[in-house]
């Protein structure tokens, strides 16, 4: 099976692009995220350089297919996946929740550090 990926054309007027959304997602996504056709489009300005519209470019098409697998996934009952913004987010407010539930807390600084360690080698190493 040959997977088509979406190329950034180059005319004198902009840089455009094209990505079909497929069939088993597209009433969702047109109800989730507005689409009017069956596609989403990109245009950017010709006057960029080449490598800043490639760079923008590659993060719509990661927007796109990560909208993609998110409804893919909700439909079979799945994990998520995340953005990278999305991720930063939600460690942003799990630190958050941290720091309120901890911040009278007033151990040693080694409770803390080997409570680091734990976190790294037990929790984040089988997952990294």
């Amino acid at each position: 099976m040959t997977v088509k990926m979406p190329r950034l054309d180059n005319t004198k007027k902009s840089y455009s692009s094209r990505k079909a959304i497929p069939v088993e997602v597209l009433e969702a996504y047109r109800h989730t995220y507005g689409l009017k056709g069956w596609e989403e489009r990109l245009t950017l300005p010709s006057g960029l350089p080449r490598y800043e519209a490639i760079r923008r470019h590659k993060e719509w098409l990661v927007e796109i297919e990560t909208r993609i697998a998110k409804l893919r996934a909700a439909a079979k009952g799945e994990a998520q996946p995340l953005t990278r913004t999305e991720a930063l987010a939600l460690a942003g407010r799990w630190y958050a929740w941290f720091i309120e539930h901890h911040q009278k807390d007033l151990r040693l600084p080694s409770h803390w550090r080997e409570l680091s360690e734990t976190l790294v080698w037990n929790v984040i190493h089988d997952e990294a």
